[in-house]
């Protein structure tokens, strides 16, 4: 399962890798992991998150340039390390639920998709089994069936679409 650590964690790992990396850089790493998070949201999270390290004086001057100078001066430990201890007041910023609710559909959809190929492993199981095994094993089947709809209602609550992409 993906979190709002790993989403951050994406973009400070592209701070690291390139110090002169643009917003645009930092939120297309983001977007790298949480593939449903579209632009529009990711900067402003990104905006907000600045801001926030403004507002808490963790940077004196709320631009991407000193977002960007903390990060590189902290290191990478140290700075998953404050974001990590931020999460109460991450947590109120306003974008912050469209970026969980992003990476909430997006772990909903590989579950989603994970469950055909998880019965095909099971039934795959059954050739030479006892009767008890193929018992078991048909209601684990039916368990992931049941799972997948249930996945599929998630994501139709969240898209409309319990199907989509």
């Amino acid at each position: 399962m993906t979190t709002l650590n790993d989403a951050y964690e994406a973009g400070v790992d592209a701070v690291i890798a390139d110090n002169t990396i643009s917003k645009n850089g930092f939120e297309n790493a983001i977007q790298a992991l949480v593939t449903t998070l579209n632009n529009a949201d990711a900067d402003a999270w990104v905006t907000e998150l600045v801001g926030d390290y403004e507002r808490l004086d963790i940077i004196n001057n709320p631009t991407w340039a000193n977002f960007r100078s903390n990060i590189i001066s902290d290191g990478k430990p140290l700075a998953m390390d404050v974001f990590a201890g931020l999460e109460a007041s991450i947590t109120l910023l306003p974008t912050t639920p469209q970026v969980r609710e992003d990476i909430n559909l997006m772990d909903l959809r590989i579950e989603r998709d994970e469950v055909n190929t998880s019965i095909v492993t099971m039934q795959g199981f059954k050739p030479g089994q006892t009767k008890q095994v193929k018992d078991a094993l048909d209601i684990g089947v039916d368990a992931l069936r049941l799972r997948k709809e249930q996945v599929r209602s998630e994501i139709r609550d969240i898209t409309g679409d319990p199907d989509s992409l």
